[in-house]
């Protein structure tokens, strides 16, 4: 996949300039990518610990209670 990305003149001659440029970009935006999505992993873990808990489900299976609210419908 190539992407274009827009550099100001100096910047673009200092990276055009650098030994192994393509594999330093590649490594900086994988890098960035990936701390990015660790980042978004652990909000969501932080999300789930904080949700309250609920009495109704307190020493009960909540599927069993599902399920056995689904067979009073029949």
């Amino acid at each position: 996949m190539q992407i274009a990305i827009e550099l100001p003149d100096e910047l673009g001659k200092q990276l055009l300039e650098m030994p192994n440029m393509q594999l330093f970009v590649q490594n900086a935006v994988e890098k960035m990518l990936l701390e990015r999505q660790k980042q978004s992993s652990q909000l969501l873990i932080e999300l789930f610990n904080d949700l309250p808990e609920f009495p109704t489900f307190k020493n009960q299976d909540p599927l069993k209670l599902q399920t056995a609210l689904r067979n009073e419908w029949d």
